[in-house]
């Protein structure tokens, strides 16, 4: 499956001067918590520009919180 940025996401990227993985890239999957995105948490941006940094392409999915999951 290939992955992309959307159009505007590349050019705001590129406005930016913010440097994109090349697409052979390994990905990282990053289970984060809603309400953690939602507010802003500082960690999530550091834990992605950490593995951007590693050479990795972080993937986020998303829960709502620990009593959401199934087994």
């Amino acid at each position: 499956m290939e992955w992309r940025l959307s159009p505007t996401a590349a050019n705001q990227a590129k406005q930016h001067n913010f440097k994109l993985a090349p697409n052979n890239s390994p990905r990282i999957a990053l289970l984060l918590y809603r309400k953690h995105v939602i507010t802003n948490q500082r960690y999530i941006q550091d834990l992605i520009q950490y593995f951007e940094s590693e050479g990795f392409i972080p993937v986020p999915v998303f829960i709502n919180g620990v009593e959401a999951h199934t087994i």
